[in-house]
């Protein structure tokens, strides 16, 4: 069985410093565990430096969490290692060394912790990747991370709203994202998440080319539920988040054509029968998959 080899550095000299970011744009992290695998080249910049690189391994989730996005652009991420003058060589040597090693009690490698004062406020010992008790590491330097960069493709993202009172044909809730132009829709997908305590909520969803408010007319195209130009939709219905519907319940674009769109495109869930008098919180579990930019927050 292979048993991965995990890299380990943290360059804080106090754990309670080890928050996860030595700066505010959550690009570098006090400390760090990585797959050997993931090395890419590990080379000295100086004489007294040696940086590490790996593939990188932060896939931003803005706008949202729900997000989940196919495309975006490869990234390197690294370390730097402040190391004796004239010992790069060695230290890159017995690196290379400790990741081909076969012991499995070698999975977790420490290769350079700066830290020397605990939770309790104990002095402890620094640690760097030694050979025979002797480490020409001297200290772990900055960690840098990239946020990979999305370009045009195929996209995807899942929202949970919460409908709120609104009258029929109004919009009763939006995503709190925009697909930027030009892209095209390919499908999308309603889902009850949870209903109503009164028999209230019947609701589609709807794109338009500029947000609407809520309890605000409409205005826009339907793309999932029983108004589909062709009543493309799967089954061919609004979906049902009243206190009596069939729970969960699911409304897809089915057969709908796909949406190509020149403007910046905006997600409505809209009520579809009077929803004024609806008591409870609703929730819509919404899913678009376009082809263009990846969304954009609002």
């Amino acid at each position: 069985m292979k048993i991965e080899k995990w890299l380990y550095f943290r360059n804080v000299t106090d754990v309670d410093n080890d928050d996860g970011d030595s700066s505010s744009g959550g690009l570098n992290p006090t400390s760090i565990c990585i797959p050997a695998s993931a090395v890419k080249s590990v080379e000295p910049t100086g004489d007294q430096v040696i940086e590490i690189h790996w593939n990188g391994v932060r896939v931003p989730d803005d706008p949202q969490s729900h997000n989940k996005r196919y495309m975006h652009g490869a990234t390197t991420d690294g370390v730097k290692l402040d190391v004796t003058q004239g010992k790069t060589k060695e230290v890159m040597e017995l690196l290379a060394n400790k990741i081909s090693g076969k012991h499995a009690s070698d999975g977790f490698v420490v290769v350079a912790d700066d830290c020397v004062t605990d939770v309790d406020n104990n002095t402890i010992d620094a640690e760097y990747l030694d050979q025979a008790g002797h480490s020409d590491i001297n200290s772990c330097g900055n960690i840098f991370m990239n946020a990979a960069t999305q370009g045009r493709g195929i996209h995807e993202y899942f929202e949970i709203v919460t409908p709120m009172t609104a009258d029929d044909n109004d919009v009763a809730a939006s995503l709190s994202v925009k697909i930027p132009n030009p892209s095209v829709i390919l499908e999308a997908t309603l889902l009850s998440v949870a209903v109503a305590t009164s028999d209230h909520g019947s609701v589609a969803l709807e794109y338009h080319n500029a947000a609407v408010a809520d309890d605000a007319a409409s205005a826009g195209t339907e793309l999932v539920g029983a108004d589909t130009a062709g009543d493309t939709s799967i089954p061919d219905g609004d979906l049902d988040i009243s206190s009596n519907a069939s729970f969960p319940a699911i409304v897809h674009s089915g057969s709908a054509a796909k949406v190509s769109r020149t403007a910046d495109t905006y997600l409505h869930v809209c009520a579809k029968e009077d929803m004024s008098s609806m008591t409870g919180t609703p929730q819509v579990g919404v899913y678009v998959k376009w082809f263009g930019l990846p969304a954009v927050k609002v």
